[in-house]
């Protein structure tokens, strides 16, 4: 097998070639599944999505039955979610859910199963945008939850309950309770003494301290997660990099966020993570853009816009560089329409006084009221730096 693994650290290659020497020197079908199993696990760790994909895909054509395909499933889709390739992951995260279903759901193991799948289906909506089918999964995750004792669970039950929380106040000023419920969170993930439960904890807490514009707290967080992971699991790694250049961005920083945007470009052009790749782009144009430098700044808002527009809330992060290179130019019939899609009920909730002058703004350029339009933009834009989300 072809891993790719130079970019790695010389521990990591080491780890990762001994494991394949175990795979090779396998001898019976359940030695040769465990040592494929391990490999997988190993490349997933790594960054290296393809490579444990394959593997588990071959796993799962093993044969072993309907609950062991069903958790093949659940970890190419949650390879998929570590890339942040949502719409892979939703397919695959349905398919395990079908997979786990022809089970009886009489033994414990596919129960447990049946709990996990259904916490990584409730993952895979939030990250689709489909609020409805997240609250469905965690209307069923509640009912399964009061015959739930093993540690584990709990945390992914609260995992679950944190995704609607962020879908339901999309993204901004979430509420004292969601702040709680990430304090308990952290506090089973603790109880467990594994280092990636707790990192998982502790960027969800950083995650809702940014969207409540408390981004101190959330820088310290982030940094305490990178300090935890020490490079390793880069899907984890790649979300505390690219909120904290955000973070910066917020904050005005504008060498701290092309030092953290370019750091997590590197990791996610090698890892295929194309969703941070777009996020820390859509961050360059903004970087360009404090520098006045238009053609560069709508360059990187271009071709950052498209891909997020479709993926992610975040879409605003390349939409205000992009309006502002558009202002410069003076094409306001374009700027129009950028300005529209800021206004969706599933776009990322901006602060009321932005959103007012986006509706403005809007509605006068419907209505092809072209006189004003140049300084509602120029007003919009002005509003977007003073609070923070140009």
């Amino acid at each position: 097998m072809n891993t790719g693994i130079s970019h790695l650290q010389s521990s990591d290659q080491e780890q990762l070639r001994m494991a394949e020497k175990r795979l090779a020197k396998a001898k019976t079908p359940a030695e040769k599944i465990k040592q494929k199993e391990i490999l997988a696990e190993l490349l997933e760790q790594n960054g290296l999505h393809d490579n444990s994909r394959s593997l588990w895909n071959e796993l799962a054509q093993t044969q072993q039955g309907d609950l062991y395909q069903a958790m093949c499933l659940r970890k190419i889709t949650q390879s998929f979610l570590n890339q942040r390739d949502h719409d892979s992951a939703a397919i695959h995260a349905a398919t395990a859910l079908r997979a786990i279903r022809q089970t009886p759901l009489t033994s414990q193991q596919e129960r447990t199963e049946y709990f996990n799948i259904l916490v990584q289906n409730c993952t895979a909506f939030y990250f689709c945008l489909q609020p409805e089918k997240v609250e469905a999964c965690v209307k069923e995750l509640r009912i399964l939850f009061s015959a739930v004792e093993d540690l584990h669970q709990k945390i992914d039950f609260y995992f679950a309950v944190s995704l609607h929380f962020l879908l339901k106040y999309r993204w901004y000023q979430l509420p004292e309770e969601a702040l709680s419920h990430c304090e308990f969170y952290m506090h089973l993930a603790k109880q467990t003494g594994d280092a990636g439960t707790l990192v998982m904890a502790i960027t969800g807490r950083a995650f809702v301290h940014l969207w409540r514009e408390e981004i101190t707290e959330s820088r310290k967080l982030f940094e305490e997660a990178i300090y935890l992971l020490g490079e390793k699991n880069y899907g984890f790694l790649l979300i505390c990099y690219t909120y904290t250049a955000i973070g910066y961005r917020m904050q005005n920083n504008v060498s701290m966020t092309e030092l953290w945007s370019k750091m997590t470009i590197e990791k996610a052009e090698k890892t295929g993570n194309k969703l941070y790749l777009a996020v820390s782009t859509a961050n360059m144009s903004w970087v360009y853009a404090t520098r006045k430098n238009w053609l560069y700044a709508e360059d990187h808002a271009r071709r950052s816009f498209d891909f997020l527009m479709r993926s992610s809330v975040l879409y605003y992060l390349s939409s205000f560089p992009l309006l502002d290179a558009l202002l410069q130019k003076d094409d306001m019939q374009e700027a129009g329409k950028y300005c529209f899609f800021l206004l969706h009920p599933k776009a990322k909730r901006l602060p009321p006084l932005l959103t007012g002058k986006i509706r403005v703004f809007t509605a006068a350029w419907v209505s092809g009221n072209a006189i004003d339009l140049r300084d509602l933009l120029s007003d919009l834009i002005a509003e977007a730096k003073t609070s923070g989300y140009y």
